[in-house]
């Protein structure tokens, strides 16, 4: 299930956890240049679900917002400008697009608010970890708040994260 990576591994659970100003306009890192963009084939294995994850019913169908062993895959684009790194992803329910700093250990911070369903849904991300010429790790945070179809949610993931660059 193509980015499926962020939707069923991206429902975060639990109250008081992400909040929109916590990862909206995170600073830029000290990195040099543009060698750390491209396209990178991301894996997510979800690690810990909190808060309300139960399955919900979207227009008829199940959807689980967040199951421990979930394995995904989704692939990103990464866009590195010195110190600004911007991470898009398409066609994932719960994360469309990240923004943050890069440093020049490679390590990173970017993080972003999506909404579906009219604004109903919520879905509040932060990842960190480490970016090199080996590729991708760390780890994601995403926190889904809001209600479909009468039920409401607010549900916690953290998943880990690896790729390599195409």
């Amino acid at each position: 299930m193509r980015l499926a990576l962020l939707s069923g591994i991206l429902l975060a659970c639990g109250g008081g956890g992400l909040s929109a100003g916590e990862v909206e306009d995170l600073p830029s890192g000290n990195a040099i240049g543009t060698d750390l963009s491209g396209t990178y084939e991301l894996d997510a294995l979800t690690v810990a679900c909190s808060g309300s994850c139960a399955p919900i019913d979207a227009f008829g169908l199940f959807v689980t917002l967040c199951d421990v062993g979930d394995r995904n895959s989704d692939v990103a684009v990464v866009t590195q400008t010195d110190g600004v790194l911007r991470v898009d992803v398409e066609d994932n329910l719960s994360i469309s697009r990240l923004e943050g700093g890069i440093f020049n250990d490679g390590s990173f911070e970017i993080g972003g608010v999506k909404t579906e369903l009219g604004g109903r849904a919520r879905f509040i991300s932060r990842a960190t970890g480490f970016l090199d010429a080996d590729g991708w790790r760390g780890e994601l945070e995403v926190r889904s708040v809001g209600s479909a179809e009468g039920q409401s949610r607010d549900c916690t993931a953290i998943v880990e994260v690896t790729g390599e660059r195409e």
